[in-house]
C-alpha cells in the first residue's frame, strides 16, 4: 500500500499541471485565465475596453456579441414576442423575462429586503431607487419641461414618455385601452375583463382588484380618512368625484355643468366618471355581452367627455 502512496501523489500533481496547462493565457487586468489565445483577446475587448463590434442597421445600437444584436433586433425591430404567460396576456421576448414577470406578478416574489423599513423588492434595481428616493430623499435630476425632479436618470426618461410624450405601447388585445407600462395591461386585462377581486380586506369581507383601491377602502370606510377638502366649507371627501358633485352646493352649476360623461351605447349622461363606469358594468356591459358585441373597454374606452 505504501508503494501506492508516491504514485497517488505523482498523479494528483499531473492533473495539476494538466489544469494549469488547460488555461495558460492570463489576463493582465484581472485573474481570469483561459485556455486559447483568441479567448483571452475576446474578454479584453468585450471586458476591459468594452469593445461592441456588432452593430444594428437599423437604429445603430451596437452589441459585444451576436447574441445580443439578435434578441435586440428580434425584440425591438421585428417586435417578435414568442414567450407567453399562461396567467395573464403578456408575451415576452425571452425566457428568462417570463420567468422573471411570473415570479414578481403571479407569485409576489421579493426577495430583496430593505434594510431600514420593511419594504421588499422582485429587483435589485427597485430597492436600490427606493433607498435613494425614500430614504434618502435625493432626487437631483431635473426634467426640462416641467418641475418635476427623480432619482434616477430611468424615471425621468420614463416620466417623459409617458406624461409630455403620452407614449402607450402595450395595447389590450379585448379592447381599445393601451398603457405605458406592461404591468397597467395586466392590471387592467385581471381587473376589467377578468373582474378578479384577489386583494381581500382584513377587516371585513370586500375585495378589491387593485391595491390602491383596498387602501382608498380601507382610509375611507375603516379609518374614516376623508383625504379632498374645499375651502368653502369644513366639509371632506375621499374622492374628487364626490368633492366636485359637493361644489354645486356653493358654485351651482358652474363647476359640475363642465364635466359630464355621456355612455355611447344609451346616450345615458352621468356628472361623473365613476357614475358611469358603474353604469357600464351593471346595464350595458351586460346586454352588450349578450349580443356579442362588446369591443370596447367599460373603463376607458365606452363613455366620452362632454364639455
Amino acid at each position: 500500500m505504501s508503494a501506492l502512496i508516491p504514485s497517488e501523489e505523482a498523479s494528483q500533481n499531473a492533473n495539476q499541471g494538466l489544469y494549469q496547462v488547460l488555461k495558460p493565457f492570463k489576463c493582465d487586468i484581472c485573474p481570469s485565465t483561459f485556455s486559447r489565445k483568441c479567448d483571452l483577446k475576446r474578454h479584453g475587448d468585450l471586458v476591459h475596453q468594452r469593445l461592441r463590434p456588432f452593430q444594428c442597421h437599423i437604429c445603430l445600437s451596437s452589441f459585444s456579441n451576436k447574441c445580443g444584436l439578435k434578441r435586440h433586433s428580434d425584440s425591438v425591430h421585428e417586435r417578435l414576442k414568442p414567450f407567453k404567460c399562461d396567467s395573464c396576456p403578456s408575451t415576452f421576448t425571452q425566457k428568462i423575462n417570463l420567468k422573471s414577470h411570473c415570479d414578481s406578478v403571479h407569485l409576489g416574489l421579493k426577495p430583496y429586503k430593505c434594510e431600514s423599513c420593511p419594504s421588499a423588492f422582485f429587483q435589485k434595481t427597485d430597492l436600490n431607487k427606493h433607498f435613494l428616493s425614500v430614504h434618502q430623499r435625493l432626487k437631483s435630476i431635473k426634467c426640462d419641461s416641467c418641475p418635476s425632479t427623480f432619482s434616477l436618470k430611468r424615471d425621468l426618461k420614463r416620466h417623459c414618455d409617458s406624461v409630455h410624450r403620452g407614449l402607450k405601447p402595450y395595447k389590450c388585445d379585448s379592447c381599445p385601452s393601451a398603457f405605458f407600462l406592461n404591468k397597467d395591461l395586466t392590471k387592467h386585462f385581471l381587473s376589467v375583463h377578468q373582474r378578479l377581486k384577489p386583494i381581500k380586506c382584513n377587516s371585513c369581507p370586500s375585495t378589491f382588484s387593485l391595491k390602491r383601491d383596498l387602501k382608498r377602502h380601507f382610509d375611507s370606510v375603516h379609518l374614516g380618512l376623508k383625504r379632498s377638502k374645499r375651502d368653502s366649507c369644513s366639509s371632506t371627501f375621499t374622492q374628487e368625484d364626490h368633492l366636485r358633485t359637493h361644489q354645486s352646493v356653493h358654485f351651482g352649476n358652474q363647476l359640475t355643468s363642465k364635466k359630464k360623461y355621456q355612455c355611447v351605447h344609451c346616450n345615458l349622461v352621468e356628472e361623473t366618471k365613476s357614475n358611469l363606469v358603474h353604469h357600464l358594468l351593471n346595464n350595458c356591459c351586460n346586454s352588450l355581452e349578450s349580443t356579442s358585441t362588446m369591443g370596447s373597454c367599460p373603463v376607458l374606452g365606452i363613455g366620452k367627455f362632454l364639455l
